[in-house]
């Protein structure tokens, strides 16, 4: 789809459902909370998952049908007001960055 079709879809979507495993960066999520939607991710869907807060700005889910389908009724019972986040933020890239990398 056009980049205006992707724009006018996420300005009208409810939220965004992610069913990638393993993603290394996952830009779909992130133009999604850059359009104030909430996200559905995998749990163990790479790094993505590591910029959804459970009930802040999406809901986690393991990928399953019936997962999927628990947290779109998570979502339906309290709609989440995403807040404009800037996640190219370097602070905000750091803090996130040391969640999930360790040092030796």
């Amino acid at each position: 789809i056009s980049e205006q079709e992707k724009r006018s879809l996420l300005a009208q979507c409810e939220a965004l459902i992610f069913n990638g495993i393993e993603e290394d960066f996952g830009i779909v999520p992130i133009e999604a909370l850059a359009s104030r939607k909430p996200v559905l991710v995998r749990s163990d869907g790479g790094f993505p998952s590591h910029i959804i807060d459970d009930g802040i700005n999406g809901y986690h889910h393991d990928g399953s049908p019936a997962g999927i389908r628990n947290a779109i009724r998570r979502l339906e019972n309290k709609r989440l007001r995403v807040e404009a986040i800037d996640v190219f933020d370097l602070d905000h890239f750091e803090e996130q960055m040391r969640g999930v990398v360790t040092c030796v």
